[in-house]
């Protein structure tokens, strides 16, 4: 979905782009529409999807509207809605890329039913030194589920099992709770630690037979990894940066927990 949709922004053409192909041809045009609609039909994750779009809509002639219906906003191995919003979007300011990310409805997996919307603001990307972090300012931690889970607290839960664990850091969260009109019992945490030079990022997906709390723990644990660390961006960012780091004209330097063979693959 994401090479189809990126060969019709592009005005590019593109074979073997179905479900089954063993070969695939991409040759891209080069235009850029300055509106992207996606309707799509599964739970596919609208991350995913844009984070292939974002670096084709910075050499665009103006902003690049992208709407998507039907998709989901957090599903399993891909970066959750808040993580995008919190996380990477902030690394992309830092590197003098502006997006707007607008949420109208929130979705899991199965079957999605999501709409958002997201404004790319064409940019030459500058270099990112992400080395040292400075002083920690607070902690957030956003806690989402759907509204049938609600009666059974299980936002509220992951927060107090995300909790636990954060108090031995020296700063007491904050949290934000969303419940959303969804046709599946999912949820989601993002936990953000916001430091001078820019967040630290840590998520979770709740899944059938998985306490909440259990799911607000393994994002808190994930993150007390990268806060014992003197590192800058969390292993899932740095596959990520890798992108723009390459586009930007000089030399970029960062510092993570791991490299993931995300990261591997992409260098």
């Amino acid at each position: 979905m994401a090479i189809q949709t990126l060969s019709e922004f592009c005005g590019g053409t593109l074979q073997g782009g179905a479900v089954g192909s063993r070969e695939l041809v991409f040759l891209p045009g080069c235009k850029a529409a300055p509106e992207v609609h996606l309707q799509i039909n599964t739970a596919a994750s609208i991350t995913l999807i844009a984070q292939c779009l974002i670096p084709t809509s910075l050499t665009a002639f103006e902003p690049v509207l992208m709407r998507f219906a039907g998709c989901a906003t957090d599903t399993a191995f891909a970066p959750p809605l808040d993580y995008f919003r919190y996380v990477f979007v902030p690394l992309l300011q830092r590197v003098g890329i502006g997006v707007n990310t607008h949420i109208a409805r929130r979705r899991y997996y199965p079957p999605g039913g999501a709409q958002v919307t997201i404004e790319v603001k064409p940019a030459k990307p500058r270099a990112l030194i992400a080395t040292t972090r400075g002083e920690l300012r607070k902690i957030r931690i956003f806690s989402t589920a759907a509204s049938i889970l609600e009666p059974r607290k299980v936002a509220e839960r992951q927060i107090e099992g995300a909790s636990r664990l954060l108090g031995q850091v020296a700063i007491a969260p904050e949290s934000s709770i969303e419940y959303a009109s969804s046709l599946s019992a999912g949820s989601a945490i993002c936990i953000v630690a916001e430091f001078e030079a820019g967040p630290l990022g840590a998520s979770a997906l709740g899944a059938r037979g998985k306490l909440a709390e259990q799911v607000g723990e393994e994002a808190a644990r994930d993150l007390l990894t990268d806060l014992k660390a003197p590192v800058c961006l969390d292993q899932y960012m740095a596959d990520q940066a890798l992108l723009y780091m390459a586009l930007a004209d000089s030399r970029s330097c960062i510092t993570v927990t791991d490299l993931t063979d995300h990261s591997r693959t992409n260098m």
